[in-house]
């Protein structure tokens, strides 16, 4: 594996655990209200084929990112509807 490689790793999975923090964010403020579930949702899907594609591609440089970012946006997902607040009307 050469340093481009290792690099592009690192920086994808910086960039991927930024999912991780914005669900803390949630869970910390029992809130979602600011968070939009349709385009977590698109962005879960789009993860879980993208992830799929490297996989068969075997190209472990995205694969393992794809996997990390799809782990946040999961958290995100899920800490999103636990904590949606109903709106009373």
């Amino acid at each position: 594996m050469d340093i481009l490689a290792v690099l592009v790793i690192g920086i994808n999975v910086i960039v991927s655990l930024s999912w991780f923090l914005q669900a803390y964010k949630i869970h910390k403020n029992r809130s979602s209200k600011d968070i939009s579930i349709p385009f977590v949702s698109i962005v879960c899907v789009g993860l879980i084929f993208f992830a799929l594609y490297a996989w068969r591609e075997q190209d472990f440089v995205m694969f393992i990112p794809f996997i990390i970012g799809l782990a946040g946006v999961s958290a995100v997902l899920v800490t999103s509807i636990i904590y949606r607040k109903k709106v009373k009307k």
